[in-house]
């Protein structure tokens, strides 16, 4: 059922996140996020994808890194407040 699911798309997330650790050093632009987002059938404002990326941007340098992006991974994976 929606465990089975929520299960399987971890997976794949965690699948996504291995193939990442390749390239540590690769970072996530407002380009890449908003093009990968559009992919998935989504459309938001510049200054939508500005703020997604300003809420894991620990280093305020207006991209994610590995390091951001795998905190926010481990932060929301880890969950159990729903919020």
């Amino acid at each position: 059922g929606e465990l089975q699911g929520l299960n399987s798309e971890i997976e794949e997330l965690q699948g996504q996140l291995a193939r990442l650790e390749s390239n540590p050093n690769k970072r996530i632009r407002p380009i890449d996020l908003s093009e990968g987002l559009r992919a998935l059938g989504k459309t938001y404002t510049r200054k939508q994808i500005e703020y997604m990326i300003w809420e894991v941007d620990e280093d305020l340098d207006g991209c994610v890194s590995y390091e951001e992006f795998r905190l926010m991974f481990t932060r929301n994976v880890n969950d159990t407040t729903g919020l």
